[in-house]
């Protein structure tokens, strides 16, 4: 672990919780658990590990109360949305190759738009359970194709504008 995630996990956890993270990280759990936070309050938490059943998992993710990813994915979309409103720029995302929806999930749970794609049609199955059951309305699911017929060419320009660009049909 770096020394700035360490502190920040110190300073936002305490260091018991930075130490069971680090060693938790170390043996990688099979599952992790993102449970909903407060009803009032936009994000989620990484719980302890996940060693119930796949039947509890099961239930908990159909009534849209949590879903498995392992941390270094969560830890990477919270920073990403850090980063969308340190910059101000707008709350959409568009997520490639993103089956099976984790990230896409964590990210809506954050308050992301997020449009995610994948260019499998099982994946694109896996894709649209996820963004039903834990999507919080937030996931748009889109055929890959349509997704990359839609992407400005020289992207370059696009990214460059505050991420202000417009793909038609994909963002709106």
């Amino acid at each position: 672990v770096s020394t700035s995630l360490w502190r920040e996990m110190v300073h936002s956890r305490g260091e018991v919780f930075a130490s069971a993270f680090c060693l938790r990280a170390l043996d990688r759990p099979q599952f992790w658990m993102v449970r909903a936070g407060p009803p009032s309050q936009e994000g989620a938490s990484v719980t302890e590990p996940w060693n119930g059943t796949r039947s509890e998992l099961r239930a908990i993710f159909e009534k849209g109360e949590g879903f498995i990813q392992d941390p270094s994915s969560w830890r990477l979309c919270s920073k990403v949305v850090e980063e969308v409103r340190q910059r101000g720029l707008p709350h959409r995302v568009v997520d490639l190759c993103a089956s099976p929806g984790g990230k896409s999930a964590a990210l809506a749970w954050a308050g992301m738009q997020v449009v995610a794609t994948d260019f499998k049609a099982k994946r694109l199955e896996r894709l649209h359970e996820t963004a039903r059951a834990v999507g919080r309305g937030r996931v748009s699911v889109r055929p890959w194709e349509e997704i990359w017929q839609a992407a400005p060419l020289g992207m370059g320009g696009a990214t460059q504008q505050k991420g202000s660009a417009v793909w038609p049909g994909v963002i709106w």
